[in-house]
């Protein structure tokens, strides 16, 4: 049902760590449940700036109305 982008059992730091592991560029990213809000998923994306290489970004679902709220996890 999900391709590859879907990790079900992976936490922020753990994704982050995944990711920037295997030299990724900016783009790559991956979907996981999100840890505080098991209902929630969160987008994981390598941005490759200083401050914050991977930018965690929750997907959020409200009566017809999606919403992304970004969260920066260091």
């Amino acid at each position: 049902m999900f391709g590859r982008f879907f990790h079900h059992n992976l936490a922020a730091r753990e994704a982050e760590q995944r990711m920037l592991s295997i030299n990724s560029i900016a783009g790559t990213f991956l979907v996981r449940p999100s840890q505080s809000e098991p209902e929630y998923f969160v987008l994981s994306i390598v941005v490759l700036t200083q401050k914050v290489p991977v930018l965690h970004v929750r997907i959020t679902y409200q009566v017809r109305f999606h919403f992304m709220n970004v969260l920066v996890v260091r």
